[in-house]
């Protein structure tokens, strides 16, 4: 015990978040003897600990709930240290909604890449493949003539014909075979 026990003060870390492992000091200017007893208070209630004759209290894991004014005292004597306030800080972790819509927007910006990529390789192939046209326009102009009946020239254009089509005919030509192979006749419709 000790024969004055006076400038007893709690010492806690400044910043703590839930889950870490916290330990109080309750310093004093006297020095008890091995046997004393300390006792610890929360928000002015007494706190039953297994380490009641040492000067620390542990927190592991600490709480929120642990949040609140801390005080120590030795045992024997009326004095009480003043009150340190140890502030808990929430410890935040992502929920399953910040991680499912995390994953759903990185996999629809993968998605939307892959789209941008195709959309280029296909415009890609379209411009480097030959067309028809490009051919026709890159030939020989002397090989390909327009022809404009209406204002032909007699010289140039009077072996030609307008030539309108005909109703389809049913005629019927007979052949005989003329090698002697076959006695029969051979009948072709048109």
């Amino acid at each position: 015990m000790c024969v004055l026990c006076s400038g007893l003060q709690v010492e806690s870390p400044e910043r703590v978040t839930e889950g870490d492992s916290v330990t109080l000091t309750c310093k004093s200017r006297c020095a008890p003897t091995d046997r004393a007893t300390f006792i610890w208070y929360r928000n002015s209630l007494k706190i039953l600990t297994e380490s009641n004759f040492r000067n620390k209290l542990s927190l592991n894991p600490v709480r929120r709930e642990d949040s609140g004014t801390y005080s120590c005292a030795v045992d024997g004597h009326t004095h009480i240290s003043p009150a340190v306030y140890l502030n808990v800080t929430l410890l935040h972790v992502a929920g399953p909604n910040v991680i499912v819509i995390t994953a759903a927007s990185g996999g629809l910006f993968i998605i939307f890449i892959f789209i941008i990529i195709i959309i280029f390789i296909i415009t890609r192939k379209i411009m480097n493949r030959p067309s028809a046209i490009h051919k026709c326009e890159d030939a020989d102009p002397s090989t390909y003539a327009a022809l404009d009946l209406k204002s032909r020239s007699s010289d140039l254009y009077d072996t030609l014909t307008t030539v309108h089509p005909r109703p389809a005919v049913h005629r019927s030509d007979s052949y005989e075979n003329i090698s002697g192979r076959s006695s029969g006749l051979l009948h072709i419709t048109k």
